[in-house]
């Protein structure tokens, strides 16, 4: 878990600073603060990697995709249908296929550090922000 969590600050801090102009020009339709979040029934330090979700204010990345752009295909008030495509492996590595993709989600934003995954035919997830230092 400890490598997951250094892992973790090491995707963030390098997506903050391979893309700084890219993060401010995009406007952030979710208003999600940036960092890890963890499925709300989990605590920070020692979750497992299925539930955590990194937001670096481009896309939703996890434990085995990195370099991942969120896109927004639609909103109703604080429901977003948002679709994922990653060109990397959590390690950094290129994806076999170069792309990624994922099927759209359905997000409800709760609050800037908190929200709620939807997909077909799943059990809604909750997740809450996490601060790096509660994240192992």
């Amino acid at each position: 878990m400890k490598l997951m969590g250094a892992m973790l600050k090491t995707m963030i801090s390098a997506a903050s600073l391979s893309m700084p102009f890219l993060i401010v020009a995009q406007t952030d339709p979710l208003s999600l603060k940036h960092g890890v979040y963890v499925e709300k029934h989990e605590q920070c330090k020692g979750a497992p990697n299925a539930a955590i979700r990194v937001w670096d204010g481009v896309g939703f990345s996890g434990a085995h995709s990195s370099r991942c752009t969120s896109r927004v295909l639609r909103r109703d008030k604080n429901r977003f249908r948002v679709s994922t495509s990653c060109s990397a492996l959590g390690d950094g590595s290129p994806s076999g296929s170069g792309i990624d993709g994922a099927d759209p989600i359905l997000l409800e934003r709760l609050s800037s550090t908190a929200f709620v995954m939807l997909r077909d035919r799943q059990a809604p997830r909750s997740f809450r922000w996490c601060s790096a230092n509660d994240v192992d």
